[in-house]
C-alpha cells in the first residue's frame, strides 16, 4: 500500500469510509466533505475512492447496494474500506498525525 501518495482529498474521504460490509454513498461523502451534491463535487469524490482503491491495490472499494434516503431511490452503490486493509490504514493516519505535531 503507498498512502503517502493520496491527495489531501482522498485522504479526507479515506477516513471517512468504513469497514466493509459497511458502505456509504458518493452523494453521503459529499455531503460530509463539501456540504453539497453537486455533480462536480460527486465527481471529486469518485476520483478520490479509485485514487484510493489504487493505493489499497484493490480492484474497487464496493461494498453493497442500499437505500439512498436523499435520493430515495435504490440502489446506491455504497463504498468501504477491506477489513485487511485497516490496521495499516490506521498506523499511517497515527504516524501522519504525529509528524503532523512535531
Amino acid at each position: 500500500m503507498n498512502l503517502s501518495s493520496l491527495s489531501e482529498f482522498a485522504l479526507q474521504v479515506l477516513e471517512l469510509l468504513p469497514v466493509r460490509p459497511l458502505g456509504v454513498s458518493v452523494r453521503e461523502l459529499a455531503i460530509e466533505l463539501r456540504g453539497d451534491i453537486r455533480r462536480r463535487t460527486q465527481r471529486s469524490v469518485h476520483a478520490a475512492l479509485r485514487e484510493i482503491a489504487g493505493a489499497l491495490n484493490v480492484k474497487h472499494l464496493l461494498t453493497e447496494n442500499r437505500y439512498d434516503e436523499f435520493a430515495r431511490k435504490l440502489p446506491v452503490w455504497c463504498y468501504g474500506v477491506p477489513a485487511e486493509a485497516m490496521p495499516e490504514i490506521r498506523e499511517f493516519f497515527k504516524r501522519r498525525k504525529v509528524a503532523r505535531a512535531a
